[in-house]
């Protein structure tokens, strides 16, 4: 017998996993994404931020790949973690 699961998009799951794991604090509600993520994926994570009560303009932060290869660097997403380590409460690539 084949069985077949139905289950959410990947933009509800993220939802639902941002709702189990974001627990933002005062001071400690930056989310690190990756800039040109999906559009309805960035919608979920700015809504999210949203939801907590905060500004995602001011606590959404992208990380862009590199132009010359079009590719996330290691280097520039450890960087902007060691910058916004103070204030991340998640990172989201």
């Amino acid at each position: 017998t084949l069985e077949v699961a139905a289950m959410n998009s990947l933009t509800v799951n993220l939802h639902l996993l941002m709702a189990a794991f974001y627990r933002p604090s005062a001071g400690r509600a930056g989310i690190l994404i990756e800039a040109g993520a999906f559009p309805s994926d960035r919608y979920a994570v700015a809504s999210q931020v949203r939801h907590h009560g905060h500004d995602p303009a001011e606590w959404l932060t992208e990380v862009a790949p590199r132009e010359e290869s079009g590719l996330l660097s290691t280097h520039d997403l450890l960087a902007a973690i060691d910058t916004l380590q103070d204030s991340l409460a998640l990172v989201l690539l």
